[in-house]
């Protein structure tokens, strides 16, 4: 929420219509700094988000009486957030269950280009929540994109709030109190979620926090009846991506990786990436009747050698597992006879069925 002057005085229009609306006449504003103690008597953690359903605000209307008195309302407490557009919210789900869980009764204020959207938390849970969308942020957080273009704004464009007013919000809003409702946090071991149409060609992707939060986002323990601990064992034994099937929808996992995270097109084919760096050694039997004629000698090794590397990726992908992922270490033992003797296509289907040649795996 960035609490500029245009944005305070969007707060502070809607704050003076509500004590108008209840027949008061002015309003106190807190941030909510996550002191336990607070002056007022009737609700000592008044200021703690985490006993106000991580609110970020504490509002309180009230009129003055004679002799210095005051007469207040009773103490409300918000969530404010802003959008840059009026037709939608964006609003993280696990700050939803939460709200959820607590069966929350505050309120979200939404501030939007058009005013103040007022939203009762208890509409974006249960069993009737305003219509959403779930999408996903670049920090691995489910995102629900609520839809606000019906609901009642309140606001006026040529409405400014006071110096006072507007310092006096700026200068609170830098105390607002951390508060922790995240489900799941940010592990080392991030992972890229590639899920497919039936068709098992990609229909998108995004990242996740860690291998728990996909454990239990995807519900892997009711579709599949697996333990945390097996899938974390087949995810982490799988460096280079694995396909699974997750109640009948086909995903695609791997942990994140700056160096490489190439998504396979289509489920089930691991895509193919060649480059010098995946052979490791190239070993080449030598027949004995050229072994002492020097260029024949490196004829017959220049010729294996460039067709051990035409025929690489058709190597690698005959020889990928799905569930063990593609080789990134290759050592291939070949005699020269066989190169000589048969077409590419014929090698490389030999080179596959040789006892020579030897994938590794790590």
């Amino acid at each position: 929420m960035n609490y500029t002057k245009e944005n305070i005085s969007k707060l502070d229009f809607y704050f003076t219509n509500l004590v108008k609306a209840n027949d008061r006449e002015h309003y106190y504003i807190n941030a909510m700094n996550n002191q336990d103690q607070s002056i007022d008597k009737y609700h000592k953690d008044a200021f703690v988000r985490d006993a106000h359903n991580y609110c970020n605000w504490t509002f309180i209307a009230y009129s003055d009486l004679n002799k210095g008195l005051k007469q207040y309302d009773d103490r409300r407490w918000f969530y404010v957030t802003e959008s840059a557009s009026p037709e939608y919210v964006q609003i993280r789900k696990d700050l939803v269950d939460a709200w959820s869980k607590n069966n929350a009764k505050d309120t979200v204020l939404v501030v939007a280009p058009n005013g103040v959207i007022a939203i009762p938390m208890q509409n974006f849970f249960g069993k009737s929540p305003i219509s959403f969308k779930i999408e996903w942020n670049d920090d691995g957080n489910v995102i629900y994109r609520y839809d606000i273009s019906r609901q009642p704004v309140i606001g006026n464009e040529t409405y400014e709030a006071t110096e006072e007013t507007v310092e006096w919000y700026s200068k609170s809003a830098q105390y607002i109190g951390h508060c922790s409702y995240a489900e799941h946090r940010t592990s080392k071991k991030t992972l890229i979620v590639a899920r497919y149409n039936s068709d098992n060609t990609r229909k998108c992707f995004h990242k996740m926090k860690s291998i728990k939060q996909a454990y239990d986002l995807l519900g892997v323990a009711e579709k599949m009846d697996i333990s945390y601990k097996t899938f974390q064992r087949l995810i982490n034994k799988n460096i280079v991506g694995y396909f699974i099937e997750i109640g009948n929808i086909k995903f695609w996992i791997k942990v994140e990786d700056p160096a490489s995270n190439v998504i396979p097109e289509t489920w089930g084919t691991e895509t193919v990436e060649v480059s010098e760096e995946s052979v490791e050694a190239i070993s080449v039997n030598v027949p004995e009747n050229i072994s002492d004629n020097t260029e024949e000698l490196e004829m017959a090794i220049e010729t294996t050698v460039n067709k051990v590397q035409k025929a690489l990726p058709e190597i690698i992908k005959d020889n990928t597992d799905p569930v063990l992922g593609k080789p990134d270490r290759i050592i291939i033992k070949v005699d020269t006879q066989v190169v000589s003797e048969h077409s590419d296509e014929e090698w490389c289907n030999l080179v596959n069925k040789m006892e020579q040649k030897r994938i590794i795996i790590r």
